[in-house]
């Protein structure tokens, strides 16, 4: 396990072996077990923070179009700021005076730390991001027997190319659907006190 990756347990508010099932052996999937596991799976991605949305790493686990509805626009990837921090230009000419010099040096100073402190936190969120996609896709994985999702599944890679989307949607799909069991669940909870 990396520092991203470890950074990124640490601030999930359900640890992945605190997760609920989505399905046993014999039982699949179901609306309510795939609804009660989104919703810890969307406050684990939240708890996350992003440069780029206060909705942290939701996207990850959630269609581009819910993501835009939810966060008012679309969800900016990060890129790789590169090896190193951009180097600050400065013009010092030989007719700059002395005290020219001291205001540029200090600007640049300031300058300076600035990009660096940029550079860094890019630089985090861009390997953050990779490791959060995998501990969610773990997750979801390690919640949901294999049958319920094996044609996902690569004969080399399983399923280390597919994206934690994908599998939620699978499910949600076809498994997701109310069923008579569900709805009386719902009035129950409902119509109690």
């Amino acid at each position: 396990m990396n520092n991203s990756t470890e950074n990124a347990l640490a601030l999930f508010p359900h640890q992945p072996n605190e997760m609920p099932r989505l399905s046993t052996e014999t039982e699949p999937p179901t609306f309510t077990t795939i609804k009660n596991f989104q919703q810890k799976l969307d406050a684990n991605m939240m708890a996350i923070d992003s440069t780029t949305t206060n909705l942290g790493h939701l996207a990850i686990v959630t269609t581009d179009e819910e993501f835009d509805t939810m966060n008012g626009g679309p969800y900016i990837v990060s890129t790789d700021p590169g090896p190193t921090a951009p180097n600050p230009v400065v013009s010092i000419t030989p007719t700059t005076n002395n005290d020219q010099a001291q205001a540029i040096f200090g600007a640049l100073l300031f300058t300076a730390v600035e990009t660096i402190r940029l550079f860094n936190q890019q630089k985090q969120e861009y390997n953050l991001s990779p490791a959060v996609k995998k501990v969610a896709r773990n997750m979801i994985i390690r919640a949901v027997e294999d049958k319920y999702m094996c044609f996902l599944k690569h004969s080399r890679t399983i399923h280390a190319n597919v994206k934690p989307i994908t599998i939620m949607q699978h499910l949600w799909t076809n498994y997701g659907t109310v069923e008579a069991n569900d709805l009386k669940e719902n009035e129950k909870r409902m119509r109690a006190p």
